[in-house]
């Protein structure tokens, strides 16, 4: 019995949308659970503001898994707020980076190099321009990833 209620407690944690690590989040998105990761977030989007740009950014993923790259490219912009706020997609998309990148446009322009080459992998060119323009928008001019996204508008 008293193993039991520790499990319940244990699992309801780990669902509970305001826990502080996202595993239900991830597995969803792992075991391609797509139609899943739509309904959870529009079952959340109306009460909850925990975590809401990594929701955001799995709903694009989905999106783009599901070949609605129009709206995965919406989702993804949204989530750029998010970038250096939320902890779960900060940890995630930048866990491999060098741990300088501290500067939030600069966090910001990188989370768009990122998806950037995301769309690129599944051929969504001309949503590579959109996402390109809307990182030169927020991108300092004296940062050094403005050449690099300059380029890949002016490529595609």
């Amino acid at each position: 019995m008293r193993f039991t209620s520790f499990l319940l407690i244990f699992s309801a944690q780990l669902l509970w949308p305001r826990c502080a690590v996202s595993s239900f989040q991830e597995f969803l998105l792992s075991a391609c659970q797509y139609m899943q990761i739509q309904e959870y977030v529009r079952l959340l989007s109306t009460w909850c503001d925990w975590n809401c740009h990594s929701r955001q950014f799995l709903l694009g993923s989905a999106h783009l898994s599901m070949g609605e790259p129009d709206k995965a490219c919406d989702w993804m912009i949204q989530a750029v707020g998010g970038v250096g706020i939320d902890a779960f997609l900060t940890n995630h998309l930048f866990k491999n980076q060098d741990h300088a990148l501290t500067d939030l446009p600069r966090l910001q322009v990188t989370y768009f190099l990122k998806i950037i080459h995301l769309f690129e992998q599944f051929g969504y060119y001309d949503h590579v321009i959109e996402l390109a323009k809307a990182a030169m928008v927020i991108c300092d001019h004296d940062n050094p990833d403005r050449v690099r996204i300059s380029l890949i508008s002016q490529v595609f």
